[in-house]
């Protein structure tokens, strides 16, 4: 929220997803107990896991909890890995994107990737909210 004094740090580079279909879509539904297991992980922010807590932060999480972001970044990772280098995660060179809108456990993500100037275009939404990513400016880079 700022207030820490000093310059802002630069603008990242916008990346938008092509006026195209995908070259590939990978949907997969997560589980509604995943954000109870990504605590084993060592992540205890009560916003996974207490409705109380997530009640008091409605304005983001719509009163439930939310899952971690943590998460999210690994779903995409693997349909980065299993659609662009065939399985082997060694060929994932480099990943980055913004999450832009929390997911609930139990939604179901879908992810799309474009073929473009050499590396990887993505997004990913969720069928339960359709209108809005959860994860967008997002590229990845993979040895070919």
């Amino acid at each position: 929220d700022g207030g820490f004094g000093g310059e802002p740090p630069p603008k990242s580079v916008r990346v938008r997803a092509p006026e195209r279909e995908p070259d590939w879509v990978v949907r997969e539904t997560t589980r509604p107990e995943q954000a109870l297991l990504y605590r084993l992980s060592g992540a205890h922010n009560p916003l996974h896991a207490d409705p109380a807590i997530a009640e008091k932060a409605a304005k983001v999480t719509e009163g439930r909890p939310i899952l971690h972001g943590l998460c999210t970044y690994g779903y995409v990772g693997r349909a980065l890995v299993r659609e662009e280098c065939g399985g082997d995660p060694a060929r994932l060179r480099s990943f980055t994107g913004r999450f832009s809108r929390p997911v609930w456990p139990g939604d179901t993500l879908v992810v799309r990737g474009w073929r473009e100037d050499g590396r990887v275009l993505v997004t990913a939404g969720t069928d339960e909210h359709p209108e809005e990513p959860v994860f967008a400016n997002s590229w990845a880079e993979v040895a070919r």
